[in-house]
């Protein structure tokens, strides 16, 4: 496993609404909706991306976008392979609610804090792993003892035990949650919990299950299972294949040079000033 990675595919998370009973595109197909989804996605030409400030960063930052996944030769119109629609299931009731609510808490914008922490430039990665063009690289460091994981999107780092111990008590809780590593023949899986709710994809209540196997020299197999029952109607997966880089992984320092979070502020206190 040890080596550097690129966390990179234009494949959506997501199988469009064009592709709904159709799990895998033909090598003609696949070729025509690469181009299509690198124009679509393209920061400086795009019209889907000109509103009216135009996008936050333009396509320089953007170049590591990769190419559609391939699953042992096959084109997936998605990541997510269960459910079987190649869709992500639907959130909870009680999920919705809460969103809700802390839209509200952050339209307020009383303090930094209402503000999530990817706009805070304090997290943007994390587990499970998913794809980014512009900070994509996974390092990962292999003993007989551990596993490390550290990602380049702001050098969030999990160290893995190998050694079967329990997860601890599940009062201690954190961003990245409690990794413990198993080997089943060549699969590494690893299973996390104690996860803390930071209003994104999951809350606390996550179970995630990855598996990491080589499939050859320059390809490694990165397959999760998500299983949080107060955020999901039911559990779902995602498969696609990470290749190999030469690296190297870059420091990203954003949270000391985050002068978004402020603007923000000064702007909804402008906003109360004028009403």
């Amino acid at each position: 496993m040890q080596g550097v990675w690129r966390v990179h595919t234009i494949t959506p998370l997501e199988r469009p609404a064009e592709f709904a009973d159709r799990p895998f595109l033909t090598p003609q197909e696949a070729g025509a909706y690469q181009a299509r989804r690198l124009a679509a996605l393209n920061n400086d030409t795009s019209a889907a991306r000109a509103g009216l400030n135009g996008p936050s960063v333009n396509e320089f930052w953007a170049a590591e976008r990769g190419e559609l996944a391939a699953l042992a030769g096959r084109i997936p119109t998605s990541l997510v392979v269960d459910p079987a629609d190649g869709r992500i299931p639907p959130p909870t009731s009680a999920r919705r609610a809460k969103l809700a609510s802390r839209l509200e808490v952050r339209r307020q914008g009383a303090s930094a804090a209402a503000f999530n922490t990817s706009e805070r430039c304090l997290r943007d990665g994390g587990a499970p792993l998913f794809g980014s063009p512009d900070r994509g690289l996974i390092e990962i460091v292999q003993t007989r003892t551990h596993v490390v994981i550290r990602q380049e999107n702001l050098h969030d780092t999990r160290v893995i035990p190998l050694d079967g111990r329990p997860h601890v008590s599940s009062a201690i809780r954190s961003w990245i949650g409690d990794p413990r590593g198993s080997w089943s023949g060549d699969v590494l899986i690893v299973d996390s919990t104690n996860f803390t709710d930071l209003g994104d994809r999951f809350d606390e209540n996550l179970h995630l299950v990855e598996r990491f196997s080589r499939t050859d020299a320059e390809t490694l197999l990165y397959e999760f299972t998500v299983d949080d029952p107060t955020v999901y109607a039911k559990p779902w997966s995602v498969v696609w294949p990470l290749k190999r880089s030469a690296g190297p992984l870059f420091e990203e320092a954003c949270h000391e040079g985050n002068y978004s979070l402020p603007s923000m502020l000064r702007a909804i206190r402008l906003q109360e000033a004028s009403r």
